[in-house]
């Protein structure tokens, strides 16, 4: 008797104001997450809110807590949508996301116990933004993305992508949300403890590839002129060349290559085997913008009648190949997976002006880190950069398109990976089957676990 009132206790939903004070602290975390971008540690907690609404909310409670996180969310997040989208598109799909997540841990909880809900919230988020991804929304809601700069869990990047570190942001802070309201403490102790494991493997995985490094460097630049002409731009880059450049990235002209003789993919070809370096750089051609990559011999590839966002290239070159992508490419990961599988070491993206540089230059990181391989972006406008293949911010130049930026740093070079980095399609199959296993496992595989269910 004595032990059926203390479960009915312990199973007791939160009052009002546990369910508002909870429901802050997650629209807090996520609208701070939002806002510091790669730095967001404060994602870890929206897990921690998620299980507290699984266990202990009502459905009334559940509701509230749902329109919080989204008005934490949409207060912060606007800068990350995406091109062909709208911030009442990105909106209305965050909440669709909050609120299959939220319902997904509901579920769970009255089915299994506290490793049930954990693993299958995990899961179930990867799975979300495998979807996600499949929608030009992209990687907008990645939960993973916000610990890029971790750069002992950003690794984890190269082998599972992005889907890896938000499998393990969620269930890590699932397991210890968990502990906080689970009556049972020795089954959410267990879950805990390999929640733990989990992340001490992956940070002990990361340790090992920084450690590990690369034996082979090369010298890369990036560099633009105030006023966009190609002979200011090849005295420049002869200045860098001379100091060791081997690979220099142009932003994408603002000229027409009508209005400049000397900017035709044949001259640049020229400024190539003058310097014996490689060049890429995008010319304004009639009515479209075209990419050109010049080889030291003189030889150049264009874009020419490639589709909008295709990769050029890769050439192959002593360091590896080289490609280059637009801007806007930036926002899908395929593209750029696709640049690995060709053996791409480098990555150049010739850039225009843009107002959307922190976003950019986010996504340039996460797709360094992804695929091993590094990222050179130059703008006219202050938004050059370069990544290593760690996904490591190596150099980045200062904002204002008024005066010659130059970029020109060394980073390593990271030869091949492993098959997941090149197939994370494979992620989100196998978080589907996870969920399914958990979802209709049969009894003997659960603990007791006894939810509030309304």
């Amino acid at each position: 008797m004595k032990q059926a009132e203390s479960s009915n206790a312990t199973t007791a939903p939160w009052t009002w104001q546990q369910a508002c004070a909870w429901a802050t602290l997650g629209s807090a975390a996520l609208a701070l997450a939002q806002w510091q971008g790669p730095a967001g540690r404060s994602i870890w907690l929206v897990p921690v809110v998620a299980a507290g609404v699984a266990t202990r909310a009502t459905r009334r409670q559940t509701g509230c807590c749902w329109l919080l996180l989204c008005l934490g969310a949409t207060i912060t997040g606007g800068w990350q949508v995406a091109p062909g989208s709208t911030r009442l598109a990105w909106s209305l799909a965050l909440a669709l996301d909050l609120a299959a997540f939220l319902a997904l841990g509901r579920w769970l909880a009255a089915r299994g116990n506290a490793l049930v809900v954990a693993a299958g919230l995990a899961a179930g988020r990867v799975l979300l933004e495998r979807l996600w991804q499949l929608t030009p929304l992209g990687e907008g809601f990645s939960w993973g993305a916000y610990r890029l700069d971790a750069a002992l869990l950003a690794q984890a990047l190269h082998i599972g992508g992005v889907a890896a570190v938000s499998f393990l942001v969620t269930f890590v802070g699932t397991a210890v949300g968990v502990l906080i309201l689970d009556p049972q403490r020795r089954a959410a102790l267990r879950v805990v403890a390999s929640a733990m494991a989990l992340l001490a493997a992956t940070v002990a995985a990361g340790l090992d590839r920084l450690d590990r490094g690369s034996s082979e460097n090369l010298q890369v630049a990036a560099v633009a002129a105030h006023d966009d002409r190609v002979p200011r731009l090849a005295a420049l880059t002869a200045a860098v060349v001379t100091d060791g450049s081997r690979v220099v990235v142009w932003p994408a002209a603002a000229v027409p290559v009508a209005a400049q003789p000397d900017s035709t993919p044949g001259a640049v070809g020229v400024v190539a085997r003058e310097l014996g370096s490689w060049l890429v750089t995008g010319l304004h051609a009639v009515g479209r913008r075209q990419m050109l990559i010049a080889a030291p011999s003189g030889r150049h590839v264009d874009s020419g009648s490639l589709p909008h966002g295709a990769l050029l290239g890769p050439p192959q070159a002593s360091f590896g190949r080289l490609g280059a992508l637009e801007d806007a490419a930036l926002w899908s990961a395929g593209p750029a997976r696709a640049a690995a599988a060709l053996g791409c070491t480098v990555l150049a993206i010739p850039a225009d002006s843009t107002p959307n540089h922190e976003r950019l230059a986010w996504l340039a990181r996460l797709r360094a880190a992804e695929n091993g391989m590094v990222v050179v972006r130059c703008a006219r406008d202050g938004g050059s950069l370069v990544v290593d293949p760690f996904g490591s911010l190596v150099a980045a130049a200062d904002r204002g398109g008024a005066r010659d930026q130059v970029l020109s740093t060394t980073v390593p070079i990271v030869r091949g990976g492993l098959l997941l980095a090149t197939e994370r399609r494979l992620a989100g199959w196998l978080a589907a089957v996870l969920l399914a296993v958990l979802a209709f496992a049969p009894p003997r595989w659960r603990l007791p676990y006894h939810p509030l269910l309304d």
